[in-house]
């Protein structure tokens, strides 16, 4: 976690526009929350633009995550690569995070926008809330 904070704080620093966007919603936080906006749990639904810039942070900074399955079935992977039932097949979520085939052509950008709800709704056909992530 205290990696993923950090790496959020380095790209909210590195973008003034990300620093100037979470500024001011902590600002209408604070207006509509009062001082004491960090103990409610209203301000934090509502901290769409910091979520999304730690969901991203997450999404370009972790490397070590890997999904591993036993195939119980014959796999065709990348429409032509054969893989027989029993083996172990492992994939890299750090790699898939930056495909621009799963993220888009700007995967390897930081983007806070890319995890804000009414976007993923609009993308996956519903108003339902997502977390759409291969970090946890």
């Amino acid at each position: 976690l205290y990696a993923g904070v950090a790496w959020a704080l380095f790209y909210i620093l590195k973008n003034e526009d990300h620093l100037q966007s979470v500024l001011n919603e902590r600002s209408r936080l604070i207006e509509k929350f009062g001082s004491d906006y960090l103990y409610s749990f209203g301000a934090l639904e509502e901290s769409v633009f910091l979520e999304g810039c730690i969901s991203e942070a997450l999404r370009l900074s972790q490397k070590s995550i890997t999904l591993r399955k036993v195939l119980k079935d014959n796999v065709t992977v990348a429409d032509s690569i054969h893989v027989p039932k029993g083996y172990l097949l492992t994939t890299l979520l750090s790699c898939l995070n930056v495909d621009p085939d799963v993220m888009g052509e700007n995967a390897k950008e930081f983007n806070p926008n890319n995890y804000r709800k009414e976007k993923l709704a609009k993308e996956l056909g519903n108003g339902k809330d997502y977390m759409v992530s291969t970090f946890g």
